[in-house]
């Protein structure tokens, strides 16, 4: 039987151009667990945060020893994501106006190593894209700016107010 190689891929945005991004990616090896990981942008779109997470999930399988191991044996490589802008890319049914280097990458990296594409709905409880979800949001997190902590502020204000001595006339 053939070993079969999955990349889950994601990407995470603030719904803007102006915010972080992030992006993360599983690695599957017969359905177990080979590697996987995460990265992110101080700024960039949803759709560079899911390029993103798609060409470092597939860097990440073509230089693992496991899959180097595999030289002269019968596989497959399948990419799956949520998002149907990547998958299109990567299997030559879209063209990149936007993101074309990037999108040239990927879909390079997939026509090279034979790989095929396979959606699944997002947010939908399927474990591994779930794991990706939460490790694009990891890489994401990474670069959005620090909220500064402004818990019990108004209750060090109202008891500084209320035991102050009123001002005798």
């Amino acid at each position: 039987m053939a070993t079969k190689f999955s990349v889950y891929a994601d990407g995470s945005s603030g719904g803007n151009s102006t915010g972080a991004i992030g992006w993360g990616w599983v690695v599957l090896q017969d359905d177990q667990v080979l590697c996987a990981g995460s990265g992110g942008a101080p700024v960039g779109t949803n759709n560079v945060a899911e390029l993103m997470g798609a060409r470092e999930g597939l860097r990440a399988l073509l230089g693992h020893p496991a899959f180097e191991a595999m030289k002269g044996k019968v596989y497959s490589i399948e990419l799956v994501s949520d998002s149907q802008y990547v998958l299109g890319l990567a299997n030559g049914a879209f063209s990149a106006t936007k993101n074309a280097a990037l999108a040239n990458h990927v879909r390079e990296i997939c026509a090279k190593a034979i790989v095929a594409t396979r959606w699944v709905r997002g947010h939908n409880g399927h474990p591994i894209n779930e794991m990706c979800d939460k490790l694009a949001k990891h890489g994401k997190y990474q670069f959005q700016p620090k909220k500064p902590s402004n818990r019990g502020a108004s209750r060090r204000y109202r008891r500084k107010t209320l035991d102050k001595k009123p001002e005798e006339p």
